[in-house]
Protein backbone atom coordinates (compact mmCIF):
# COMPACT_ATOMS: atom_id res chain seq x y z
CA UNK A 1 0.00 0.00 0.00
CA UNK A 2 2.70 2.42 0.83
CA UNK A 3 4.70 1.71 -2.59
CA UNK A 4 1.14 2.58 -4.00
CA UNK A 5 0.78 5.63 -2.33
CA UNK A 6 4.29 6.95 -2.93
CA UNK A 7 3.82 5.79 -6.59
CA UNK A 8 0.38 8.02 -7.09
CA UNK A 9 1.97 11.01 -5.28
CA UNK A 10 4.72 10.98 -7.80
CA UNK A 11 2.27 10.72 -10.56
CA UNK A 12 0.06 13.57 -8.92
CA UNK A 13 2.81 15.69 -9.02
CA UNK A 14 4.53 15.20 -12.44
CA UNK A 15 1.78 14.47 -14.22
CA UNK A 16 1.23 16.86 -17.86
CA UNK A 17 4.94 18.09 -16.67
CA UNK A 18 7.52 16.10 -17.39
CA UNK A 19 8.30 14.63 -19.64
CA UNK A 20 8.04 16.96 -22.16
CA UNK A 21 5.94 15.89 -25.13
CA UNK A 22 7.61 12.80 -26.68
CA UNK A 23 7.77 12.42 -30.43
CA UNK A 24 6.63 8.93 -30.20
CA UNK A 25 3.72 10.38 -28.53
CA UNK A 26 2.65 12.59 -31.58
CA UNK A 27 3.07 8.76 -33.60
CA UNK A 28 0.95 6.67 -31.76
CA UNK A 29 -1.54 10.08 -30.92
CA UNK A 30 -1.94 10.46 -34.45
CA UNK A 31 -2.64 7.01 -35.85
CA UNK A 32 -5.48 6.58 -32.91
CA UNK A 33 -7.15 10.18 -34.46
CA UNK A 34 -6.57 8.45 -38.22
CA UNK A 35 -8.59 5.43 -36.84
CA UNK A 36 -10.92 7.46 -35.29
CA UNK A 37 -11.68 10.30 -38.19
CA UNK A 38 -10.89 7.94 -41.36
CA UNK A 39 -11.41 4.36 -40.40
CA UNK A 40 -7.90 3.46 -41.44
CA UNK A 41 -4.68 2.35 -38.89
CA UNK A 42 -2.55 4.83 -40.81
CA UNK A 43 0.40 7.06 -39.91
CA UNK A 44 1.02 9.96 -42.50
CA UNK A 45 3.46 11.32 -39.68
CA UNK A 46 5.77 8.53 -40.70
CA UNK A 47 5.90 9.50 -44.52
CA UNK A 48 9.23 9.03 -46.36
CA UNK A 49 10.14 6.11 -43.90
CA UNK A 50 8.34 3.19 -44.67
CA UNK A 51 6.34 1.55 -47.56
CA UNK A 52 2.62 2.26 -47.43
CA UNK A 53 2.46 3.58 -43.84
CA UNK A 54 0.16 6.63 -45.10
CA UNK A 55 -2.22 3.92 -45.75
CA UNK A 56 -1.87 1.22 -43.56
CA UNK A 57 0.32 1.58 -40.16
CA UNK A 58 2.53 -1.82 -39.84
CA UNK A 59 5.57 -0.29 -38.06
CA UNK A 60 4.04 -1.02 -34.81
CA UNK A 61 1.68 -3.75 -33.13
CA UNK A 62 -1.93 -2.33 -33.62
CA UNK A 63 -2.95 -2.99 -29.82
CA UNK A 64 -1.77 0.21 -27.97
CA UNK A 65 -2.85 2.04 -31.01
CA UNK A 66 -6.45 0.50 -31.13
CA UNK A 67 -6.57 1.21 -27.25
CA UNK A 68 -5.68 4.42 -27.64
CA UNK A 69 -8.41 5.24 -30.05
CA UNK A 70 -10.84 3.91 -28.18
CA UNK A 71 -9.45 6.15 -24.75
CA UNK A 72 -9.73 9.34 -27.37
CA UNK A 73 -12.83 8.31 -28.31
CA UNK A 74 -14.31 8.50 -24.72
CA UNK A 75 -11.91 11.40 -23.30
CA UNK A 76 -10.92 12.72 -26.30
CA UNK A 77 -7.49 13.51 -28.23
CA UNK A 78 -5.53 14.77 -25.02
CA UNK A 79 -1.94 14.18 -24.10
CA UNK A 80 -3.58 13.85 -20.38
CA UNK A 81 -5.71 10.94 -21.93
CA UNK A 82 -3.07 9.42 -23.67
CA UNK A 83 -0.38 9.71 -20.70
CA UNK A 84 -3.39 8.19 -18.54
CA UNK A 85 -3.60 4.83 -20.08
CA UNK A 86 0.32 4.46 -18.92
CA UNK A 87 -0.41 5.46 -15.64
CA UNK A 88 -2.78 2.68 -15.68
CA UNK A 89 -0.11 0.48 -17.00
CA UNK A 90 1.98 1.84 -14.20
CA UNK A 91 -0.06 0.43 -11.50
CA UNK A 92 -0.98 -2.91 -12.91
CA UNK A 93 3.04 -3.33 -13.24
CA UNK A 94 3.17 -2.67 -9.40
CA UNK A 95 0.51 -4.75 -8.36
CA UNK A 96 1.80 -7.31 -10.68
CA UNK A 97 5.69 -7.01 -9.72
CA UNK A 98 4.38 -7.94 -6.07
CA UNK A 99 2.58 -11.28 -7.77
CA UNK A 100 5.58 -12.09 -9.10
CA UNK A 101 7.64 -11.43 -6.17
CA UNK A 102 5.84 -13.60 -3.87
CA UNK A 103 6.37 -16.34 -7.08
CA UNK A 104 9.88 -16.01 -6.58
CA UNK A 105 9.47 -16.83 -3.31
CA UNK A 106 9.85 -13.85 -1.25
CA UNK A 107 8.30 -13.31 2.17
CA UNK A 108 5.83 -10.71 2.64
CA UNK A 109 7.93 -8.06 3.66
CA UNK A 110 10.90 -8.66 0.64
CA UNK A 111 8.14 -8.64 -1.35
CA UNK A 112 6.53 -5.17 -0.39
CA UNK A 113 10.06 -3.76 -0.72
CA UNK A 114 10.12 -5.03 -4.47
CA UNK A 115 7.41 -3.26 -5.33
CA UNK A 116 8.50 0.13 -3.06
CA UNK A 117 12.01 -0.02 -4.86
CA UNK A 118 9.87 -0.34 -8.38
CA UNK A 119 7.35 2.78 -7.50
CA UNK A 120 10.33 5.28 -6.53
CA UNK A 121 12.59 4.29 -9.43
CA UNK A 122 13.00 7.24 -12.02
CA UNK A 123 13.08 5.09 -15.01
CA UNK A 124 9.87 3.30 -14.23
CA UNK A 125 7.72 6.35 -13.06
CA UNK A 126 9.48 8.43 -16.47
CA UNK A 127 7.48 5.43 -18.38
CA UNK A 128 4.28 5.79 -16.34
CA UNK A 129 3.95 9.87 -17.34
CA UNK A 130 4.74 9.09 -21.09
CA UNK A 131 2.50 8.32 -23.40
CA UNK A 132 4.18 5.36 -24.27
CA UNK A 133 2.96 1.43 -24.68
CA UNK A 134 5.70 0.03 -22.13
CA UNK A 135 3.71 0.23 -18.84
CA UNK A 136 0.82 -1.86 -20.71
CA UNK A 137 3.36 -4.56 -22.02
CA UNK A 138 5.42 -4.54 -18.59
CA UNK A 139 2.37 -5.43 -16.87
CA UNK A 140 0.91 -8.23 -19.59
CA UNK A 141 4.07 -9.58 -19.61
CA UNK A 142 4.55 -9.65 -15.48
CA UNK A 143 0.82 -11.48 -15.68
CA UNK A 144 1.73 -13.96 -18.24
CA UNK A 145 4.90 -15.27 -16.39
CA UNK A 146 2.58 -14.85 -13.11
CA UNK A 147 0.39 -17.57 -14.76
CA UNK A 148 3.26 -20.10 -16.08
CA UNK A 149 3.30 -23.21 -15.43
CA UNK A 150 0.10 -23.40 -15.74
CA UNK A 151 -1.80 -26.58 -14.27
CA UNK A 152 -5.11 -25.66 -15.44
CA UNK A 153 -6.81 -25.56 -19.38
CA UNK A 154 -8.32 -22.35 -18.57
CA UNK A 155 -5.09 -20.73 -16.58
CA UNK A 156 -2.61 -22.13 -19.60
CA UNK A 157 -5.40 -20.03 -22.17
CA UNK A 158 -5.48 -17.09 -19.95
CA UNK A 159 -1.22 -17.21 -19.44
CA UNK A 160 -1.26 -17.80 -23.36
CA UNK A 161 -3.82 -14.53 -24.03
CA UNK A 162 -1.81 -12.40 -22.00
CA UNK A 163 0.94 -12.95 -23.77
CA UNK A 164 -0.59 -12.11 -26.80
CA UNK A 165 -1.70 -9.22 -25.97
CA UNK A 166 1.30 -8.00 -24.84
CA UNK A 167 2.82 -8.82 -28.45
CA UNK A 168 -0.15 -7.01 -29.84
CA UNK A 169 0.94 -4.12 -27.79
CA UNK A 170 4.62 -3.66 -28.06
CA UNK A 171 7.68 -6.27 -29.97
CA UNK A 172 8.73 -6.94 -26.03
CA UNK A 173 5.71 -8.99 -25.93
CA UNK A 174 6.54 -11.57 -28.25
CA UNK A 175 9.36 -12.25 -25.51
CA UNK A 176 6.33 -12.92 -23.19
CA UNK A 177 4.67 -15.28 -26.04
CA UNK A 178 7.91 -17.43 -26.24
CA UNK A 179 8.16 -17.80 -22.55
CA UNK A 180 4.79 -19.07 -22.01
CA UNK A 181 4.82 -21.70 -24.43
CA UNK A 182 8.57 -22.68 -23.75
CA UNK A 183 6.87 -23.04 -20.35
CA UNK A 184 4.09 -25.21 -21.47
CA UNK A 185 6.61 -27.20 -23.67
CA UNK A 186 8.73 -27.79 -20.92
CA UNK A 187 6.09 -28.94 -18.65
CA UNK A 188 4.65 -31.37 -21.02
CA UNK A 189 0.90 -30.04 -19.87
CA UNK A 190 -1.32 -28.33 -21.64
CA UNK A 191 0.42 -27.12 -24.65
CA UNK A 192 -2.58 -26.61 -27.30
CA UNK A 193 -4.55 -24.17 -24.45
CA UNK A 194 -1.41 -22.08 -24.17
CA UNK A 195 -1.01 -22.12 -27.94
CA UNK A 196 -5.00 -21.04 -28.29
CA UNK A 197 -4.89 -18.20 -26.27
CA UNK A 198 -1.71 -17.36 -27.57
CA UNK A 199 -3.28 -17.42 -31.24
CA UNK A 200 -6.73 -16.25 -31.21
CA UNK A 201 -5.78 -12.55 -29.79
CA UNK A 202 -3.08 -12.70 -32.84
CA UNK A 203 -5.75 -13.92 -35.09
CA UNK A 204 -7.63 -10.01 -36.53
CA UNK A 205 -3.44 -8.60 -36.79
CA UNK A 206 -2.42 -11.69 -38.97
CA UNK A 207 -5.41 -10.75 -41.49
CA UNK A 208 -4.78 -7.33 -41.46
CA UNK A 209 -0.81 -8.14 -42.46
CA UNK A 210 -2.27 -10.37 -45.27
CA UNK A 211 -3.66 -7.26 -46.56
CA UNK A 212 -0.49 -6.04 -47.45
CA UNK A 213 2.60 -8.54 -47.13
CA UNK A 214 4.90 -6.53 -48.46
CA UNK A 215 4.37 -2.96 -46.78
CA UNK A 216 3.93 -5.25 -43.72
CA UNK A 217 7.65 -6.67 -43.62
CA UNK A 218 9.00 -3.51 -44.98
CA UNK A 219 7.75 -1.34 -41.59
CA UNK A 220 8.55 -4.08 -39.64
CA UNK A 221 12.18 -3.67 -40.78
CA UNK A 222 11.33 0.00 -39.89
CA UNK A 223 11.91 -1.05 -36.19
CA UNK A 224 14.95 -3.18 -36.54
CA UNK A 225 16.57 -0.55 -38.70
CA UNK A 226 15.67 2.45 -35.90
CA UNK A 227 17.27 -0.18 -33.21
CA UNK A 228 20.03 -1.30 -35.37
CA UNK A 229 22.67 0.95 -33.19
CA UNK A 230 26.24 0.06 -32.65
CA UNK A 231 27.24 -1.09 -29.38
CA UNK A 232 29.54 -2.03 -26.47
CA UNK A 233 29.40 -3.09 -23.21
CA UNK A 234 30.93 0.08 -22.22
CA UNK A 235 28.05 2.04 -23.89
CA UNK A 236 25.46 -0.06 -22.90
CA UNK A 237 26.04 0.31 -18.86
CA UNK A 238 26.23 3.87 -19.62
CA UNK A 239 22.81 3.63 -21.53
CA UNK A 240 21.78 2.33 -17.98
CA UNK A 241 23.11 4.71 -15.93
CA UNK A 242 22.40 8.09 -17.88
CA UNK A 243 18.71 7.01 -17.28
CA UNK A 244 19.34 8.35 -13.59
CA UNK A 245 19.73 11.93 -12.99
CA UNK A 246 22.59 11.25 -10.58
CA UNK A 247 23.86 8.31 -12.17
CA UNK A 248 25.14 5.54 -9.51
CA UNK A 249 26.95 1.84 -9.92
CA UNK A 250 23.90 0.56 -7.06
CA UNK A 251 21.59 -0.30 -9.90
CA UNK A 252 24.17 -2.40 -11.36
CA UNK A 253 24.98 -4.03 -8.25
CA UNK A 254 21.43 -5.03 -7.17
CA UNK A 255 21.46 -6.14 -11.21
CA UNK A 256 24.22 -8.36 -10.26
CA UNK A 257 22.75 -9.25 -7.44
CA UNK A 258 19.31 -9.94 -8.61
CA UNK A 259 20.87 -12.57 -11.06
CA UNK A 260 22.91 -14.65 -8.69
CA UNK A 261 19.38 -14.63 -6.47
CA UNK A 262 17.32 -15.77 -9.51
CA UNK A 263 19.56 -18.58 -9.94
CA UNK A 264 19.95 -19.75 -6.94
CA UNK A 265 16.52 -19.73 -6.32
CA UNK A 266 15.64 -21.60 -9.48
CA UNK A 267 18.30 -24.30 -8.85
CA UNK A 268 16.37 -24.64 -5.37
CA UNK A 269 12.65 -24.51 -6.92
CA UNK A 270 12.27 -25.23 -10.77
CA UNK A 271 8.66 -23.00 -10.40
CA UNK A 272 11.00 -19.76 -10.66
CA UNK A 273 12.52 -20.18 -13.21
CA UNK A 274 9.87 -17.81 -15.87
CA UNK A 275 10.96 -15.41 -13.25
CA UNK A 276 14.13 -15.80 -14.80
CA UNK A 277 13.58 -16.39 -17.87
CA UNK A 278 11.93 -13.02 -17.73
CA UNK A 279 14.84 -11.39 -16.27
CA UNK A 280 17.69 -12.62 -18.43
CA UNK A 281 15.32 -11.74 -21.48
CA UNK A 282 15.00 -8.61 -20.09
CA UNK A 283 17.94 -8.04 -19.78
CA UNK A 284 18.91 -8.76 -22.93
CA UNK A 285 16.79 -6.00 -24.45
CA UNK A 286 19.36 -3.74 -22.93
CA UNK A 287 21.44 -4.39 -25.79
CA UNK A 288 19.80 -2.36 -27.92
CA UNK A 289 20.47 0.54 -26.54
CA UNK A 290 17.45 2.08 -26.36
CA UNK A 291 16.75 4.59 -23.79
CA UNK A 292 13.47 3.02 -22.67
CA UNK A 293 14.57 -0.81 -22.71
CA UNK A 294 16.05 -0.91 -19.07
CA UNK A 295 12.56 -0.21 -17.64
CA UNK A 296 11.72 -3.87 -19.11
CA UNK A 297 14.05 -5.55 -16.42
CA UNK A 298 13.26 -3.36 -13.56
CA UNK A 299 10.58 -5.42 -12.08
CA UNK A 300 12.91 -8.19 -11.85
CA UNK A 301 16.00 -6.96 -10.50
CA UNK A 302 13.82 -5.40 -7.28
CA UNK A 303 12.34 -9.42 -7.50
CA UNK A 304 15.09 -10.49 -7.31
CA UNK A 305 16.99 -8.28 -4.93
CA UNK A 306 14.04 -8.82 -2.69
CA UNK A 307 14.39 -12.37 -3.29
CA UNK A 308 18.02 -12.48 -1.99
CA UNK A 309 16.96 -12.33 1.64
CA UNK A 310 15.93 -15.32 1.18
CA UNK A 311 18.33 -16.95 -0.77
CA UNK A 312 21.25 -16.00 1.27
CA UNK A 313 19.26 -17.62 4.38
CA UNK A 314 21.24 -20.52 6.17
CA UNK A 315 20.19 -23.32 8.46
CA UNK A 316 22.07 -23.24 12.48
CA UNK A 317 23.16 -26.96 11.32
CA UNK A 318 25.72 -25.61 8.39
CA UNK A 319 28.03 -24.01 10.97
CA UNK A 320 28.98 -20.76 11.98
CA UNK A 321 31.37 -20.06 8.61
CA UNK A 322 28.94 -20.65 6.42
CA UNK A 323 26.30 -17.92 8.46
CA UNK A 324 28.41 -15.55 8.76
CA UNK A 325 29.15 -15.35 5.17
CA UNK A 326 25.63 -15.22 4.45
CA UNK A 327 25.43 -12.17 7.09
CA UNK A 328 27.74 -10.55 5.41
CA UNK A 329 26.29 -11.33 2.07
CA UNK A 330 23.11 -9.45 3.09
CA UNK A 331 24.57 -6.64 4.92
CA UNK A 332 25.75 -6.44 0.81
CA UNK A 333 22.23 -6.81 0.06
CA UNK A 334 21.21 -4.03 2.44
CA UNK A 335 23.37 -1.75 1.36
CA UNK A 336 22.77 -2.05 -1.96
CA UNK A 337 19.04 -1.23 -1.40
CA UNK A 338 19.79 1.84 0.76
CA UNK A 339 22.19 3.18 -2.02
CA UNK A 340 19.83 2.51 -4.77
CA UNK A 341 17.11 4.26 -2.63
CA UNK A 342 18.85 7.35 -2.11
CA UNK A 343 19.81 7.58 -5.42
CA UNK A 344 15.97 7.29 -6.20
CA UNK A 345 15.19 9.85 -3.61
CA UNK A 346 17.65 12.54 -5.02
CA UNK A 347 16.15 12.51 -8.25
CA UNK A 348 12.25 12.71 -6.66
CA UNK A 349 13.28 15.88 -4.96
CA UNK A 350 14.89 16.78 -8.02
CA UNK A 351 11.91 16.33 -10.32
CA UNK A 352 10.08 17.80 -8.10
CA UNK A 353 11.72 21.15 -8.20
CA UNK A 354 11.41 21.50 -11.46
CA UNK A 355 7.73 20.74 -11.89
CA UNK A 356 7.46 23.23 -9.64
CA UNK A 357 8.76 25.91 -11.83
CA UNK A 358 7.68 24.49 -15.17
CA UNK A 359 5.26 26.34 -17.07
CA UNK A 360 2.27 24.00 -17.42
CA UNK A 361 1.02 26.57 -20.74
CA UNK A 362 4.82 26.63 -22.17
CA UNK A 363 3.59 23.89 -24.55
CA UNK A 364 0.44 25.32 -26.36
CA UNK A 365 2.14 28.24 -26.22
CA UNK A 366 4.97 27.56 -28.39
CA UNK A 367 3.04 25.19 -30.44
CA UNK A 368 0.80 28.43 -31.18
CA UNK A 369 3.98 30.54 -31.88
CA UNK A 370 5.21 27.99 -34.62
CA UNK A 371 1.77 27.58 -36.33
CA UNK A 372 1.53 31.71 -36.32
CA UNK A 373 4.58 31.69 -37.92
CA UNK A 374 3.66 28.93 -40.98
CA UNK A 375 1.01 29.92 -43.67
CA UNK A 376 -2.17 27.58 -43.78
CA UNK A 377 -1.76 24.27 -45.44
CA UNK A 378 1.88 23.98 -45.42
CA UNK A 379 3.79 21.30 -45.91
CA UNK A 380 5.85 20.82 -42.63
CA UNK A 381 8.89 18.27 -41.39
CA UNK A 382 9.04 18.10 -38.07
CA UNK A 383 11.96 16.90 -35.85
CA UNK A 384 12.99 17.40 -32.32
CA UNK A 385 12.37 17.15 -28.18
CA UNK A 386 10.00 18.46 -27.00
CA UNK A 387 7.65 17.75 -30.20
CA UNK A 388 5.52 20.02 -31.47
CA UNK A 389 3.70 17.69 -33.85
CA UNK A 390 1.43 16.49 -30.98
CA UNK A 391 -0.38 19.67 -31.02
CA UNK A 392 0.61 20.73 -35.50
CA UNK A 393 -1.47 17.93 -36.60
CA UNK A 394 -4.38 19.32 -35.00
CA UNK A 395 -3.86 22.13 -37.12
CA UNK A 396 -4.36 22.26 -41.29
CA UNK A 397 -0.78 21.81 -41.29
CA UNK A 398 -0.02 18.74 -43.10
CA UNK A 399 2.68 17.63 -40.90
CA UNK A 400 5.35 14.60 -41.37
CA UNK A 401 8.02 13.48 -38.78
CA UNK A 402 11.60 13.28 -39.65
CA UNK A 403 13.31 10.01 -37.81
CA UNK A 404 16.32 8.95 -37.79
CA UNK A 405 16.66 5.76 -40.18
CA UNK A 406 18.90 5.94 -42.89
CA UNK A 407 15.84 5.78 -45.00
CA UNK A 408 13.84 8.43 -43.93
CA UNK A 409 17.18 11.14 -44.10
CA UNK A 410 17.87 9.94 -47.54
CA UNK A 411 14.42 10.41 -48.68
CA UNK A 412 13.88 13.96 -47.44
CA UNK A 413 17.67 15.14 -48.26
CA UNK A 414 16.22 14.01 -52.02
CA UNK A 415 12.48 15.57 -51.75
CA UNK A 416 12.94 18.39 -49.24
CA UNK A 417 12.35 20.83 -51.89
CA UNK A 418 9.30 18.78 -53.79
CA UNK A 419 7.69 17.59 -50.52
CA UNK A 420 8.05 20.24 -47.85
CA UNK A 421 7.54 23.83 -47.49
CA UNK A 422 8.75 24.13 -43.91
CA UNK A 423 10.72 22.27 -41.79
CA UNK A 424 10.83 22.86 -38.08
CA UNK A 425 13.69 21.62 -35.61
CA UNK A 426 12.82 21.72 -31.69
CA UNK A 427 15.25 21.56 -28.85
CA UNK A 428 18.66 20.29 -29.37
CA UNK A 429 19.21 19.63 -33.17
CA UNK A 430 21.05 16.78 -34.22
CA UNK A 431 24.25 17.27 -36.60
CA UNK A 432 21.88 14.67 -39.22
CA UNK A 433 18.90 16.61 -38.66
CA UNK A 434 20.81 19.84 -39.67
CA UNK A 435 22.59 17.90 -42.86
CA UNK A 436 19.01 17.77 -44.33
CA UNK A 437 17.94 21.18 -44.43
CA UNK A 438 21.25 22.93 -44.67
CA UNK A 439 21.78 22.76 -48.71
CA UNK A 440 18.30 22.74 -49.14
CA UNK A 441 16.60 25.61 -46.93
CA UNK A 442 17.13 29.20 -45.49
CA UNK A 443 16.52 30.49 -41.56
CA UNK A 444 13.59 31.74 -41.21
CA UNK A 445 13.22 32.13 -37.92
CA UNK A 446 13.35 31.28 -34.12
CA UNK A 447 11.14 30.99 -31.59
CA UNK A 448 11.42 30.83 -27.84
CA UNK A 449 8.92 30.09 -25.21
CA UNK A 450 10.08 29.89 -21.53
CA UNK A 451 8.96 27.00 -20.11
CA UNK A 452 11.39 26.80 -16.52
CA UNK A 453 14.44 28.14 -15.28
CA UNK A 454 18.08 27.01 -17.10
CA UNK A 455 19.44 24.27 -15.23
CA UNK A 456 22.50 22.42 -16.92
CA UNK A 457 21.81 19.39 -15.23
CA UNK A 458 18.75 18.65 -16.66
CA UNK A 459 18.14 15.49 -19.29
CA UNK A 460 16.44 16.02 -22.60
CA UNK A 461 12.70 14.54 -20.87
CA UNK A 462 12.25 17.45 -18.42
CA UNK A 463 11.15 21.05 -19.45
CA UNK A 464 14.05 22.56 -17.20
CA UNK A 465 14.90 25.36 -19.61
CA UNK A 466 13.00 27.43 -23.03
CA UNK A 467 11.34 25.46 -25.09
CA UNK A 468 12.47 26.20 -28.14
CA UNK A 469 12.07 25.63 -32.21
CA UNK A 470 14.10 26.84 -35.61
CA UNK A 471 11.89 27.35 -38.38
CA UNK A 472 13.52 26.78 -41.84
CA UNK A 473 11.43 27.98 -44.66
CA UNK A 474 12.55 25.49 -48.13
CA UNK A 475 13.87 27.86 -50.79
CA UNK A 476 13.28 26.34 -54.62
CA UNK A 477 15.84 25.93 -57.10
CA UNK A 478 15.06 27.44 -60.29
Amino acid sequence: MFALVAFILQVRRLFGLLPVVWPDESLFAQSAISLLSQGKLATPLLTGAAVGVAERAYWYPPGYVVLVAAVFAAAGPTLAALRALSVAGGLLTLLLTWVLARKAGTGATAGALAVLLLAIDPVFVRAALVGRPDTLVLGLTLGAISLVPARTPSRAALAGACASLAALTHIFGWAAVALVIGSALLARRNVSWTALGVVVPLLPWALYALQDPAAFLDQMYLNVAIHDIPWSVKVIVETILDQYADPSPAILVAWSIAAIALVVRTRRDGTVGPVLAGFTVASLATLSRQMWHPLYALPFVYVGLASATRSLSVPRPHGDTLRLAAAVALSVVAATVIAVAATDASQISFRGSIAAAADPRAYTDWVSQITSAIPPHSRVLVSGTPDPAFALTRTDLRVVALQSDARSLAYFHDHLETDIDYVVLSGISLPYELDVVRSRATVDRRITVVAGPEDGRCRAWMPCGAFKATIYAVTRRP
